[in-house]
């Protein structure tokens, strides 16, 4: 007779009767807490996805409901089971459309990214369809999460949810489609009053009924909680744990003798010498070789990449670094040495960057200026500053521009 009064007015009621119904007020509480008004739809199915696509649903293997009002949205939330999809019209007022497994002896739940995709698409235009504001729109946004994923405080109004991780939601465009909304109304059914509370009991008894089975009979039912955990048992093994096959096979391994076949004790020590010596880079090698030159204008163009021949020839012949360096690096042409008819312009715009490069590098030690007070000594080696050489090498030399 109460069944939609509200709380409030059904406590004033009870506290103006007699005692014989204030005796009977918890009983009547609780039917009006448990006893819910929904519609139900019958949707399409279809084969999972991912992972889960050895699963193939049927329209009997889905339950499809919506709450009657806001207030009934409070019932739903507060006794939905954990693998239940939650639909609604993002940022938008909407009903509340679940997607629900019936054979919850086999499984129990399929993750967001593995539904049918025609499953999906028929909750989200049931959705639609059930919004004031986005029943009119020719495409509205969607958003569906795991029911456990909602998140409802006492500030909230009736049938406001948040979440409790945004990362566990799914977003997606609707359009409109007035023949897929017909087909689906055709099968909404009436107003069907349950008790979602005694729902969810009998569902977490079902549950715990099936771990029990699944641990005694382990073949022929599929759990997707029991597939998790044997599945990061089995990437546990892998690591090597002293369960695995490749542990076995270790182990089995060293009790067999593994040496080397005999070979000339000469032969074995210039071996072990040279797998001994370290593996020095060849600039190293180079650099040594060069520290025993006298010349240093001979060890400058070596230092370029030349041999010791080539830089003593071309420098006997030159005695001009540059103009040396110009003639190693056309292999030996003749090449007249510039002459000194060079445009004043030119030479004032060296010297000025001369001055600017003196202003820059003049205090650095691996900068070299052939004359810095001549203003018509224009040869100079400055470092790349920017240049980081390899970690692998001990002290590098520096990458310098000439």
């Amino acid at each position: 007779r109460y069944g939609r009064t509200s709380l409030g007015h059904f406590a004033a009621l009870l506290h103006a009767a007699d005692q014989r119904i204030l005796c009977a007020a918890p009983v009547l509480a609780i039917v009006l807490v448990l006893v819910v008004m929904v519609f139900y739809y019958t949707i399409r199915g279809g084969q999972c996805l991912n992972d889960h696509s050895h699963i193939t649903l049927s329209s009997s293997d889905i339950i499809c409901y919506v709450g009657r009002d806001k207030h009934e949205n409070e019932y739903l939330i507060q006794y939905g089971w954990p693998g239940d999809i939650w639909f609604h019209v993002d940022g938008l007022s909407s009903a509340h459309v679940y997607f629900r497994l019936k054979n919850v002896d086999t499984v129990s739940s399929i993750p967001l990214d593995d539904l049918p995709p025609d499953s999906v698409y028929d909750m989200m235009q049931i959705c639609k369809n059930n919004s004031i504001a986005g029943c009119k729109l020719a495409s509205c946004k969607m958003v569906y999460t795991p029911h456990s994923n909602l998140k409802k405080t006492f500030d909230m109004e009736s049938g406001a949810v948040t979440y409790h991780d945004t990362k566990r939601c799914r977003y997606q465009r609707c359009d409109k489609d007035r023949v897929r909304v017909r087909e689906l109304e055709k099968t909404k059914s009436d107003d069907i009053t349950i008790d979602y509370y005694q729902e969810m009991k009998d569902n977490e008894r079902r549950i715990i009924e099936r771990k029990k089975r699944t641990r005694k009979v382990q073949d022929g039912m599929y759990d997707p909680i029991r597939d998790d955990i044997d599945a990061s048992r089995i990437r546990a093994t892998r690591q090597g744990d002293g369960q695995s096959g490749l542990d076995g096979g270790l182990a089995a391994l060293e009790g067999l003798s593994l040496a080397p076949a005999s070979v000339d004790n000469k032969d074995s020590d210039a071996k072990e010498s040279m797998e001994l010596e370290p593996d020095e880079p060849q600039w190293a090698k180079e650099e040594k070789t060069r520290q025993g030159e006298p010349s240093e204008d001979v060890r400058f163009l070596r230092e370029r990449g030349h041999s010791a021949p080539e830089a003593t020839a071309a420098w006997d012949t030159t005695r001009s670094r540059i103009v040396a360096l110009r003639k190693l690096y056309f292999e030996g042409d003749e090449v007249e040495t510039p002459s000194a008819g060079v445009p004043d312009n030119v030479t004032e715009a060296r010297r000025e960057e001369k001055e600017v490069l003196v202003a820059i590098f003049g205090e650095d030690d691996a900068a070299t200026f052939t004359d810095m007070e001549n203003e018509d000594s224009l040869d100079l080696v400055l470092p790349v500053t920017a240049y980081e050489p390899p970690g692998r090498y001990e002290d590098p030399p520096p990458l310098l521009l000439e």
